[in-house]
Formats: structure tokens, sequence, C-alpha cells
């Protein structure tokens, strides 16, 4: 009961701490209208919310504008996904990103593509030109020490250290320089540093969690690793997507106010529940209201419509398994299981590919762990037991 009562203290003070002049708040909620047009096939409105947040807001990442053409190109509004396909060299994308089937129509406007085609080498050079080189290498220098300290699990103490002397580098590097737009970007520098902005949150986090992990080389309070705050502001200036920056500063931390993210998957029934594991169901509104409050989805009834776990192939999986002799075990099961939703993903992905609704980047709710339950129904009657012939 303590334990309940102070998930909900902490509820409340962190949705405070969230409410105040987040201005990118409204632009996710646009972004969510945008997908669920692109869901129904209006790109007119879809397209339409684009070019408002465009005029509207500073900075986007990199599937918003992807998405943006794309709602061009299906659209026929060639200009704006000229204008669009622009705006993604800027964010590192090069010619083979459009000489994908994405952007086929696109390419079939010769009007259109043939300026693009002779513009790209001028863009490309501009996008190559305003990388600042140096702070790139100290990224990419920072993450190989990271990487060896992550990889030291022999002498913890000593990780713990390397990592805690590495946040306060990085948080200095940012405070000095400003928050970078890798994470914004198709760019390979991006993942490196939401990997060690992730592990440096994630030591602060265990660490509060357990003070008996302080070491000598470790500040009491941690003041010095600034990366939590930094990568609030940057939420808030919106260079940090709501579900990167909830991977980041909830880390190791099994008691985030966010909720984490599971789903259940009962084969018996046929059927999937997405949910917090780590709230309490009586907690779930102030839950929710703290992941609006930063631009993320509520977790309800619908949030299995934005989760990898939407069409999942209940009787296809069945049939499989009903027609196959060795399906025994429950391992057995697992295996036609994983079998049965690959095919049906690149059947889907081939069917996509002959028209022209293909290619958008779909809203997830970010499901970190998932459960099974009632795999053995599925074994055929015929193999429940092995039977004993004369």
């Amino acid at each position: 009961m303590k334990k309940i009562l102070f998930l909900s203290i902490s509820l409340l003070v962190s949705l405070f701490s969230y409410t105040t002049d987040f201005v990118y708040k409204e632009y996710y909620a646009k972004i969510y209208t945008a997908d669920a047009h692109i869901s129904d096939s209006n790109y007119v409105a879809a397209l339409t919310i684009y070019k408002e947040l465009v005029k509207q807001y500073p900075y986007h990442h990199y599937k918003y504008i992807h998405n943006a053409c794309l709602c061009a190109i299906n659209t026929g509004q060639y200009a704006d996904a000229f204008m669009f396909a622009q705006r993604l060299i800027g964010q590192g994308y090069e010619m083979t990103d459009f000489e994908t089937p994405a952007f086929e129509h696109f390419r079939q406007q010769k009007k259109y593509w043939k300026k693009f085609v002779s513009e790209y080498p001028t863009l490309k050079n501009q996008y190559e030109a305003q990388k600042d080189q140096a702070l790139r290498k100290k990224y990419a220098d920072l993450f190989v020490l990271d990487q060896e300290a992550a990889n030291h699990s022999n002498k913890s103490e000593d990780k713990d250290c390397v990592l805690y002397d590495l946040s306060v580098t990085v948080s200095k590097i940012i405070t000095e320089q400003g928050f970078p737009h890798f994470l914004l970007d198709k760019d390979s520098i991006r993942i490196k540093l939401y990997t060690m902005l992730r592990h440096y949150c994630g030591l602060k986090n265990r660490i509060r969690q357990d003070e008996s992990l302080l070491k000598d080389c470790l500040s009491n309070d941690m003041s010095e690793n600034k990366i939590d705050s930094l990568s609030k502001e940057a939420l808030y200036r919106g260079l940090v997507l709501p579900q990167d920056y909830v991977g980041i500063v909830s880390h190791w931390d099994n008691s985030s106010p966010f909720g984490i993210v599971a789903a259940t998957i009962n084969y018996k029934d046929e059927t999937i529940k997405v949910f917090l594991k780590n709230i309490p169901s009586n907690d779930y509104e102030q839950a929710n209201l703290l992941r609006e409050s930063i631009g993320l989805l509520p977790i309800d009834e619908k949030a299995i419509n934005t989760s990898k776990y939407k069409n999942y192939p209940f009787k296809e999986i069945r049939q499989a398994c009903e027609a196959s002799d060795s399906c025994r075990t429950q391992k057995d099961c697992n295996v036609i299981i994983g079998e049965v939703v690959e095919r049906v993903k690149k059947e889907a992905q081939k069917g996509e590919d002959q028209g022209s609704s293909n290619y958008f980047f779909k809203p997830d709710v970010g499901i970190r762990d998932t459960y099974y339950y009632g795999i053995w129904t599925l074994i055929p009657e015929r193999n429940r037991a092995v039977k004993n012939t004369p």
C-alpha cells in the first residue's frame, strides 16, 4: 500500500513538472491526428497538417518530413513533395533513399525529378558543410569509451566510475555547445548519442534506487551528471522525441512515472492487451495525463492500434500449427509463430508495394516487454499425447 501511495504522489509531482510551457505538446497532438488521417488514407488532410507544422515549429524529426513527402506524392502535390524531399536531404537522406519504391511516383514526374537530381549535389554539399565535424568526432570518440565501459562487466565499480566521468564530460559539452540535432536526423551518430544519454541517466537511476552502489569516484548527489535535465530541455525545444526522451531518462528505472509499456498475447482467447506493467490500475489516469503532457500516446484500449501487434495473425498461426504434424510442444509452436509472423509481415509489405500508401512511418506506443499465454492451445489435439501403437 505504501509503495502504491508513493507512486501516486510521484506521478502527481511529475505531472506538475511537465505541464508548464511545453509548446511541442500541441505539435505531437497534431502529428497523431495526421497519423490517423494516413491510416484512413486521407492524405490531403494529413498533408495540410504537416504543412502547417513546418511553418509553426523550427524542429522536426525526419520521419515526419518523410511522411509529409509521401502524403504530397499520394495526392499529386509534387511541388510540395519536392520541397519536403529537399528538407529530407538536409536531415541526412541520400539519393539511394529516393530510389526506393516509396518515391517511385515522384521519380515518374520528370519535371520535378530532373530538377531534384540536378540540385541534389548542391543540397548534399550544403548539408555536409554545415556539419560540425569536430563535434561529431568528439561524440564518436566518447562513444567508443562508453562502449568499452558498458561491456566491462567484470569490474562494475570501474564501469560506473568511467560512465560517471563520461556523463560529466557529455554534460559539459551540451551545456557549452547546446544540445545537438543528431536525434532528429537520419544520421549514424544518432544512435551513438542516444545510447550514451541512456547509459548516463541509467547510472543515476540505479544509484537513486540503491545507494549502496555509490563509490568514491561518484559524487553523492550525482549533480555533475546533468543529462536528465539537459534532455528535458531538449524535449521542450523539440530536439528529442517524447519516446526517445522517456527511453533516455527511464533507462534502468522500473518505477518510471511514464510507465513501462508491455503487452500480453493470449493464444487461447486470441486477445492482446497493452498495459503499463509498473503502474497500478487506479493510477492509469494520472500516468496517461503525464504521458500526454510530453506528447506521448495514452495507454488504453486503443493502444493496440498503434502497436506492432495490430492485425496480429492469430488465424494464420493456428492454421499453421494445426497443419503441422511436428507441432508437439510449446517450443515447436514458438518456431511456427515466428515463421508465420514474418511471412505475414512480408506479404503485407508486398501488397503495399502494389499500391500508393506504402512506406509511411507509423506511430508506435513502444512495447518493451511481451508476455505469452495459452501457447499450448495451438498444439493440435492429435499431437498433445503420444499414442501407443501396437
